[in-house]
This record gives structure tokens, sequence and C-alpha cells, in this order.
């Protein structure tokens, strides 16, 4: 559906682009990473973790664009407590990556960084290394979100890629990921009982809405996202990126914060990061 289509859809609600990323660029081209962490509140492991991704999520990367997104598992909930955002999906696609990287295991705190690198998510000092050492390198295409309305209960979401040419031509996917920002839980039971967590960049929703192929074509599509009441719209956020279909690297990376029009202002831990020029 084209973007004139989003914002004409009867009774829309438009929500509007906050600070959207505008990826620094290498010899014309964007620099983004896209930060993967697999999670629980189950896990007396993951609190540092989920910190250190809200400081990287509030710092600056010098015109560069760091999306990180958290996946709360769900083969922890049935230690003592069972974590109100955790998914058996969440839980598959970390399988996926275990597959990728020909492990036998998984664990949490697990970070992914653009598919191709693991690390234990709270080891902050490899983690900025494989950052930085991600950064050197120009994005393999572009995506974009296009439009973005709100229709009822649904949110539509429009987005646009390209790949550059490559000989091998292996296909990919365009993946949009709805986050929400700024959870408190109170944990009542296991193994951070009597703690209050806090949890940024919690992965809501997520599918495959186009396939795009290795020929410098553009491809995009329209993701359908089911509104849940519980969430706060003014806390939420989109990510999209683009992911290859067999070894899961990811090639390009778009964010954007949502607001909703009519005044109410964007989460002050949005999603945009750049790096400081020292």
């Amino acid at each position: 559906m084209k973007h004139a289509a989003l914002l004409a859809i009867a009774g829309a609600v438009l929500m509007h682009c906050a600070g959207e990323a505008q990826p620094a660029k290498r010899d014309g081209r964007p620099r983004t990473v896209l930060l993967e962490l697999f999670t629980s509140q189950g896990c007396s492991s993951c609190p540092p973790a989920d910190e250190l991704l809200s400081r990287l999520q509030r710092e600056r990367f010098g015109g560069a664009t760091v999306v990180p997104i958290a996946y709360h598992v769900d083969y922890w909930n049935h230690i003592g407590w069972t974590d109100p955002f955790s998914s058996a999906r969440w839980s598959q696609r970390q399988n996926q990556y275990a597959s990728a990287f020909e492990s036998s295991q998984v664990y949490t705190p697990q970070l992914v960084i653009n598919g191709r690198v693991q690390l234990v998510g709270s080891a902050e000092g490899p983690i900025r290394s494989e950052i930085e050492r991600q950064l050197k390198d120009s994005d393999s295409g572009t995506i974009a979100i296009t439009g973005v309305a709100r229709a009822g209960n649904e949110l539509r979401v429009g987005v646009r890629a390209r790949l550059d040419a490559k000989p091998n031509g292996t296909h990919a996917k365009i993946i949009v990921t709805l986050l929400e920002n700024g959870a408190t839980t109170a944990v009542r039971s296991g193994e951070n009982a009597h703690r209050t967590l806090s949890n940024d960049a919690i992965v809501r929703w997520q599918n495959a809405v186009a396939a795009i192929e290795w020929n410098g074509v553009a491809a995009g599509g329209t993701a359908v996202i089911p509104l849940d009441p519980a969430w706060r719209i003014d806390r939420l956020g989109l990510a999209a990126f683009i992911q290859d279909s067999r070894d899961l690297s990811v090639y390009a990376t778009a964010v954007r914060k949502l607001a909703v029009a009519g005044g109410l202002e964007p989460p002050t831990n949005g999603l945009t990061i750049r790096r400081s020029t020292n």
C-alpha cells in the first residue's frame, strides 16, 4: 500500500515521526547496527544486560544508527516467575540463531549483533568493541519506514528497501518490529524475586512483510499490527531491517519513534542512537 493510501485510511489517527534516525554515511552509504538481546525477567543474570541495552539506547554514536531490541524468551517461566513480555516465538528465534551459529545451546542473556556475532549480553567491553567494528562497514542496502497510520485497533506500517547487487543471489526478508519502552515490573518470585525491573525496547510484535533479492530493485510491503490496549502508545517505536534468509545476517536497519498526533511527546529514551565524536 502506498504512503498516500496509508494516510487516507478512514478513521485513522495519524502517527508521526519523532526524530527518525538519519544514519551517518560512508562513501554515500548509511551505517547501522542491530542489537538483539535475548533476556528474561526470570534470569538473575539478565538485569545487567537489560540495563546495558537501555544505556546504549540513550548514547550517541556519531551519526551512525545503533538499534537495540529485546526478546523476552519463555523457557525461564517454569522456574517460578512468568515474564509478562515472554513468548515462545522469541525462544524460537533464538534457536534459529543457534542453528545459524552451529551452536548446540541457547542462553540468557545473549546479544546478537547484526545477525552475525553473538556475545554475552552483559559483556560491555566486548559488545562496545564489536559495535565499533560493525560500524566500520557501510550497509549492504537501504531500508526506510515510509508511512505509519493507526486505523482503529491496528497500526499499518509501510516499508521500502533495496539490496545492492551481489553475485550469489542470496534471498533476504524485510522484517518489521514493534517495540515498547519504559516498562517497570515488580517481580514477586523466581530468581529476581523482590526486585523491580525496568525494561526498554521490548519486542511486542515482529513479522516478515516482504522478500527481497540482491538485484538492486526496491521491494516493500505493509505490516498490519494489532494493537493491544495494554500497550502505551506513546512508548512505542518501530524497527525494520533486512535479514538474510539463510545465514541471518542483517544488512540494513531503520528505526522510528512514534507519537500520537495531537500533542503527546515521544518517549525520552527513544530508539535513535548516535556515537559521540571525540
